[in-house]
């Protein structure tokens, strides 16, 4: 069984599988430059093993950790840790911030944590800057304050459903157990209680079911809200991001391509792919530049 799924999420499967894509269905004009394929195969895979839900898989240690967490039913601690992945990415930042504070610890005290977040700008500084999910890198004043409240409307809108596990299982059984329409539900809430990008948001509730910390999936990209995504799709299809694509005809191709890939390709891998492979091609902000 484990060498059927390795071989499901191996470079030679992947590329043979984008190579007919690209001949039968639409080309992948965004694969044709010097290594643009091995790195798209590269991430697809990385991105795809996480579903197998087996740690040897897994290179990234801070998913490694947020499984740790969750074989140990510690469902707080895992999708705290999430959320602080998907919100600050994998820096100094990240890991000066969780090992200040838990979820035990930020959600009884979300005051002290605001407090602790923005008196500190200036050393936190220096040790990290936010991922490229933010247009401005670095760990300014500015930024110190929005991360502060976003995370107390976080912790908010968790605590409201009593803690993660009852949100995730309340909204799953409103909804009858399905998936797709459960995903848009907390999606939806999440945009009305929590204040910070939806790009973030979008990129943890697509970890939360590939992970299988709860079992919910996207039944779309969400094109409209996060354009960097869709950027990176343009990219892909026709070798340039500014090109003129509709929502609608990215989503019907994305959907063929995860078809043509099978399991376990599912739209949060693609989504996730997407990201990381958009970020790459685009020429980051200097994580220093200042906008004042």
């Amino acid at each position: 069984m484990v060498a059927d799924q390795d071989s499901s999420v191996s470079a030679p499967y992947i590329e043979s599988r984008l190579t007919q894509f690209h001949h039968l269905s639409h080309p992948l004009l965004g694969l044709s430059g010097r290594g643009d394929l091995q790195r798209f195969v590269s991430l697809l895979a990385d991105s795809a093993k996480g579903t197998l839900g087996i740690k040897e898989f897994i290179d990234n240690p801070v998913l490694a950790q947020i499984l740790n967490y969750q074989q140990q039913s510690a469902t707080d601690e895992a999708c705290w840790l999430l959320f602080l992945y998907c919100y600050v990415g994998r820096s100094g930042l990240f890991y000066a911030i969780h090992r200040a504070w838990s979820w035990q610890k930020a959600s009884a005290n979300a005051d002290d944590f605001h407090d602790w977040l923005t008196g500190n700008q200036q050393e936190l500084k220096n040790v990290g800057s936010l991922s490229m999910v933010h247009k401005y890198r670095g760990f300014d004043q500015h930024r110190a304050e929005a991360m502060a409240e976003g995370v107390k409307s976080y912790i908010a809108w968790v605590k409201a459903a009593g803690d993660h596990a009852g949100l995730f299982q309340n909204a799953i059984a409103d909804c009858q157990g399905q998936s797709m329409i459960a995903f848009d539900r907390i999606y939806l809430s999440m945009n009305e209680h929590t204040s910070f990008k939806r790009q973030i948001k979008l990129d943890y509730l697509c970890m939360i079911g590939h992970l299988k910390i709860a079992g919910i999936e996207p039944g779309q990209f969400y094109f409209s809200d996060v354009l960097p995504l869709k950027k990176a799709a343009r990219q892909l299809f026709s070798g340039h991001p500014s090109v003129k694509m509709p929502p609608s005809e990215l989503n019907e191709l994305m959907a063929a391509l995860r078809d043509c890939l099978g399991s376990p390709f599912s739209i949060a891998v693609l989504y996730r792919t997407l990201m990381d492979w958009g970020n790459e091609k685009r020429v980051p902000i200097n994580p220093n530049f200042r906008r004042y």
